[in-house]
């Protein structure tokens, strides 16, 4: 039953990346992720490394003090996944915060963002 959530995850955070590209480079995008779907039901363990790059901009609610062009956001993302049992670990990188997660069959954990050890989220 895991297995089966942790694929449809992956789905929809690939439909929901799909649905975001609306190019040329969309369809290309959309072709790799059908290929990945295939393979993602084979594979038992998968390393992952995700760089992101944002400008957030504040749209038609004006700038309020912030840059003109928007705030850039970097973000990196290393994750190990296991499909079974299910499992994970990550770590996450963005605007000079860290934050470590891990997800085994007694819940999700993730260091404070206080700095001060670990919490199970709810």
């Amino acid at each position: 039953m895991a297995k089966r959530t942790y694929v449809a995850m992956i789905s929809l955070f690939l439909i929901l990346l799909l649905s975001a590209c609306g190019s040329a480079e969309g369809s290309k995008i959309e072709k790799l992720c059908l290929k990945l779907l295939k393979l993602i039901k084979t594979y038992k363990v998968m390393a992952v490394k995700t760089e992101t790059d944002q400008i957030i901009k504040m749209g038609g609610q004006g700038n309020k003090g912030l840059p003109e062009d928007g705030i850039p956001i970097q973000s990196t993302i290393d994750a190990v996944h296991q499909m079974e049992p299910m499992a994970f670990h990550q770590t996450i990188e963005s605007v000079a915060q860290i934050t470590e997660q891990y997800y085994t069959d007694k819940g999700l954990y993730m260091t404070n963002p206080t700095g001060d050890g670990w919490v199970k989220a709810p």
